[in-house]
């Protein structure tokens, strides 16, 4: 189940200005950038799916990112 509704979603991205779009195959890598764009006011995430083990990097950034950024939206996709 999504944390966030759909408009909380949009009004989240609305408030920023922008959605910060990554990618990388390394999850310590992925979780060091999602922690500096989220202390830098990201509040709207999105990890793309770029290679076949994407979803298993996501997976694990998605926990990282419940356990320490309850107000973060992160999704998948692109």
């Amino acid at each position: 189940m999504a944390r966030f509704k759909r408009n909380e979603v949009i009004q989240m991205m609305t408030n920023s200005g922008f959605t910060p779009v990554f990618y990388h195959s390394d999850i310590h890598i992925a979780k060091q950038v999602l922690k500096a764009c989220y202390q830098g006011g990201v509040r709207v995430f999105e990890f793309t799916n770029r290679d076949a083990w994407a979803h298993e990097v996501f997976a694990e950034l998605k926990q990282y990112a419940v356990a320490n950024f309850p107000d973060l939206a992160l999704g998948i996709g692109s």
